[in-house]
């Protein structure tokens, strides 16, 4: 048998927003199949990134993501109907991901990049909204670029099939043993820590004799299976040299070579093959070193190394991370360490601060350096910042630096960077802006009231938040935000106004909206609890002019009008349902003839014909007519009810869900867990809940919940069980501990071994 190949790691992004959820799981579990096939054959193994996996961290959450997309191989990018949000630099996380693939590439050669996009409905396609327009739009300038073939997928199975295949057959065109794994860069000269400081802690705590006996072991049974010339295994060896030993021998080799030579951390594979045999295993400190190294820099929590540090006190680990931090070969180690050190909390003392890798030939390495440093957020850290600034000998270290400093500032006193940032724009970075927003609350009404000079628009709206969230607008000052730039904040400076008791007409907001911009802004619910707000104070007859079927308020009003007038309008309300609002569009339509003629009038009709308004339209006023029946709902209502039982329509189905809670019955129990598998994740937590209300077996309804891929929903059912214990839920429990779903396996365990739980149970 020939001994297997160097081990190579294949570094693979997958970007896409939040709506392929199942997709980006299944990309999870088709890689962990290949590592198991490709590691042992051809010694590739995939490392898989997506935003999902990044750890919690100060800072712009995008610039906590992209470190993994500047180190990735293979860029797959998946889009279906969504665009994403934005990032604070660009319209979406997706679009930043891309973008920086797609210049790393032209500049170096790397990435790959693959482009794939999931089939979407038709019907969708006839009012796509701003969200899915984007991804139109983005589609259509990648077959314009001509830079990128991509594919089209249909759905999860075939994504699956794709992919795998994919993947198989990029793997099988790489060398075995290729050089994609990162090449060790060279520790960087700083000056020595100051004496103990760095000093790694000593053996004490290991069995070392134990470790020296048993590789004298293991030494003479190496030297035994050479005497033989058997250099393959054969079954007798095997007898004689077992697992563990080779495990146990691979160890010591692999520390060795890692501290002499290249600095690698041990594979995914072998670390959990010596977890395997733990119980026997007595390292030496420097074997320890290794599997502690390798468990910090990471690899999506699949090495178990922590098990090895069970013995150590806190305060010995800080020494060992600052060494790796400041001494280790490997950037991807000397990094996260210094991110663990910064995500602990842990202070270092100011001696220590100049040996960290300020200067470090490894991009990521000093950008996290600068980032513990600015986490301190102290006077002294602040003062050491400001004077590595000061060397403009290296531009690129002073800058961080001085936006570092910063930081700090932010964090010791936001009342004063936030003056700063006014009276020298040129310090406003995404960075410092980020860092602002999570700290205005600490800062002065009448600094708050300063900053608003700022340019920074994403600023600006946070301060404006702050503001109106205290009701500490001067009057005068909301005013003249009623005509700013941002329409975000014209509506919360409308908000600030109508809570000083300020007349404010709907149509004074309604002109102040442009439609595009109220698309792409997110801000509509807002707009709608405005408008709201104004409508409750008119009077019925007011009120009903209001309802138009070509007035952007017109389904507001409706709204208001169920809510508040309801015996008034139940019997139009309801027929409105049925008809699809025909009786609304026709007064509207009236109306318009009589203001500005039938040519006018016919001309609008059309428009809005065209360019597909009408269903959006009504959707609004059947929403807001379900919302007002929710309130309201007589028995006979859950006939227009169940009609609306519809798993994409998150505006719409709540509502109808909500009179079928109260007057559903059994027969609606199979409809539900429909929703309940196949809906949107709110629609699908709704019904799971009201079907568990309805049925006369609940636990039957259980067993079909824990099986829908909605996590969810998922929660929901064993959130019924906790509260409805019985043998037959512990029954069913421990039947799940024998399943293959590992969550459901960990709710299980929970609920046998709850808090309070009955010692009979």
């Amino acid at each position: 048998m020939t001994a297997p190949p160097t081990r190579r790691i294949l570094n693979v992004f997958l970007a896409s927003p939040g709506d392929v959820s199942e997709e980006r799981g299944a990309a999870g579990e088709i890689i962990a199949e290949l590592n198991r096939i490709f590691g042992r054959q051809r010694g590739w193994q995939i490392d898989l990134h997506r935003w999902e996996d990044s750890s919690p961290g100060y800072g712009r959450p995008q610039g906590q993501i992209n470190p993994d997309v500047d180190n990735c191989h293979l860029f797959i990018g998946l889009l279906w109907e969504r665009w994403g949000q934005p990032t604070g630099s660009f319209s979406s996380g997706f679009e930043e991901e891309f973008q920086r693939a797609r210049d790393r590439r032209k500049s170096s050669g790397e990435p790959e990049i693959w482009l794939c996009f999931k089939k979407v409905d038709p019907e969708r396609l006839k009012d796509p909204g701003a969200q899915l327009t984007k991804v139109l739009d983005f589609r259509q300038s990648q077959i314009a670029l001509g830079e990128v073939l991509f594919r089209d997928v249909t759905d999860i199975h075939d994504w699956r099939t794709k992919l795998q295949t994919w993947l198989i057959e990029y793997l099988l065109a790489l060398p075995p043993g290729g050089a994609l794994s990162e090449a060790p860069t060279s520790t960087p000269a700083i000056e020595p820590l100051a004496k103990g400081e760095t000093r790694i802690p000593h053996a004490a705590g290991h069995a070392k004799q134990a470790s020296l006996e048993q590789l004298r072991t293991i030494s003479a049974l190496v030297s035994e299976l050479v005497s033989t010339g058997e250099m393959e295994f054969s079954p007798a060896s095997e007898k004689r040299f077992h697992e563990f030993d080779v495990a146990r021998l691979f160890l010591l080799s692999s520390t060795w070579m890692a501290g002499r030579h290249t600095g690698e951390t041990l594979g995914t594979h072998e670390i959990n093959l010596l977890y395997k045999h733990r119980e026997e295993l007595n390292a030496t400190f420097p074997e320890t070193l290794q599997l502690l190294r390798a468990t910090v820099e990471g690899g999506a929590d699949t090495k178990p190394g922590w098990f090895w540090l069970k013995d150590v006190e806190f305060p010995g680990l800080t020494p060992l991370f600052v060494h790796m931090a400041t001494r280790d070969q490997s950037a991807n180690v000397r990094f996260s360490a210094l991110r663990l050190l910064r995500l602990a909390g842990v202070g270092l003392p100011e001696k220590i601060w100049p040996s960290l890798p300020l200067y470090d030939n490894s991009d990521k390495v000093r950008a996290e350096t600068f980032q513990y440093l600015a986490s301190l957020g102290n006077s002294n850290a602040i003062s050491f910042l400001q004077t590595i600034a000061s060397d403009k000998e290296n531009p690129a270290v002073s800058g961080e630096a001085e936006k570092a400093a910063l930081t700090a500032k932010i964090k010791a006193d936001p009342n004063q960077a936030l003056a700063d940032l006014t009276a020298q724009p040129v310090l406003i970075t995404d960075e410092t802006v980020d860092s602002l927003k999570s700290s205005v609350g600490q800062i002065s009404n009448e600094t708050l009231l300063k900053g608003l000079e700022i340019s920074s628009d994403s600023l600006r709206l946070a301060i404006v938040q702050e503001v109106n969230k205290r009701n500490a607008f001067p009057r005068d000052i909301a005013q003249q935000l009623t005509t700013a730039d941002s329409m975000a904040i014209r509506i919360l400076a409308f908000d600030s106004l109508l809570k000083m008791g300020e007349q404010v007409d709907s149509d004074q907001i309604e002109k102040s909206i442009n439609a595009a911009e109220l698309t792409l802004s997110g801000q509509f619910e807002m707009i709608e609890s405005l408008i709201s707000h104004i409508f409750e104070k008119y009077p019925c007859e007011k009120l009903e002019e209001q309802v138009d079927w070509y007035s952007t308020n017109g389904p507001t009003a409706y709204k208001v009008l169920g809510q508040r007038h309801f015996s008034r309008v139940s019997g139009n309300l309801r027929s409105d349902i049925e008809s699809g609002f025909t009786r609304i569009k026709s007064i509207s339509e009236e109306r318009l003839k009589e203001k500005y003629g039938d040519r006018v009038r016919d001309l609008m009709i059309d428009e809005f014909e065209k360019k597909r308004f009408n269903e959006f339209i009504r959707v609004r006023f059947l929403s807001a007519a379900l919302e007002a029946l929710a309130a309201h709902a007589l028995p006979t209502d859950v006939d227009i009810a169940r009609k609306f039982m519809l798993p994409d329509k998150p505006n719409i189905t709540p509502r109808a869900l909500a009179v079928i809670s109260r007057f559903g019955d059994e027969t609606d129990v199979s409809r539900l867990l429909q929703l309940a598998n196949k809906g949107y994740p709110s629609i699908g937590v709704q019904a799971a809940a009201t079907a568990l209300t309805l049925s006369k077996t609940p636990l039957q309804v259980i067993r079909e919940l824990v099986t829908t891929h909605q996590q969810q929903v998922v929660t929901v059912a064993f959130a019924w069980l906790l509260g409805h214990p019985s043998d037959e839920a512990t029954q069913f429990c421990r039947e799940l501990l024998n399943g293959e779903d590992a969550s459901n396996r960990v709710r299980s365990v929970y609920y046998l071994f709850r808090p309070g739980k009955p010692t009979d149970s």
